[in-house]
């Protein structure tokens, strides 16, 4: 009776679809969604943490849905960090990057659109291709991004998520 087991399932992981089905038949669960409020500001810091992560996941969840959405867990401890722009440099580049690439895999440009130009920008698309022919009518241009160094990123970068 004294016995809990408390585990963590993201809704949008259906790869362990077969498992989750059958976790759900034998156990309760709880939604659980982001709570940005848990998030400490740290002490100086000019980034709003809690105004990031509602404006991402207000984007995530315009483009995805909310079982997408980024947890606040990501951003919690920062502020007991000594440097703390360091600590939300390391968490883009390990966490959120990552997620949102596995979210729009093949689309970069939606990363763009949840996080904006200084975390991806638009590659120069002049492209020089090799001599013959290739029935080039026939190809379907696309657009090719590249993404920031999360590690090299301003104060000021993280701020223009949401607008300061």
């Amino acid at each position: 009776d004294n016995l809990y087991i408390i585990g963590a399932m993201n809704t949008a992981d259906r790869s362990v679809e077969a498992l989750d089905t059958a976790l759900r038949r034998r156990f309760t669960f709880v939604a659980v969604d982001p709570q940005p409020d848990l998030i400490q500001q740290p002490s100086g810091f000019e980034v709003d943490l809690q105004k990031l992560l509602i404006t991402i996941n207000g984007r995530i969840e315009k483009l995805l849905d909310k079982d997408h959405c980024i947890g606040h867990s990501y951003f919690m401890g920062i502020e007991k960090k000594d440097d703390s722009l360091e600590e939300l440099r390391l968490i883009f580049k390990t966490k959120v990057l990552p997620l949102l690439e596995e979210y729009f895999y093949g689309d970069p440009g939606k990363i763009g659109m949840v996080l904006g130009k200084a975390f991806v920008t638009r590659k120069d698309d002049t492209i020089h291709w090799a001599p013959g022919d290739w029935g080039m009518d026939d190809y379907e241009e696309r657009r090719v991004y590249a993404l920031a160094d999360p590690m090299t990123l301003t104060m000021e970068d993280f701020q223009s998520v949401y607008g300061k």
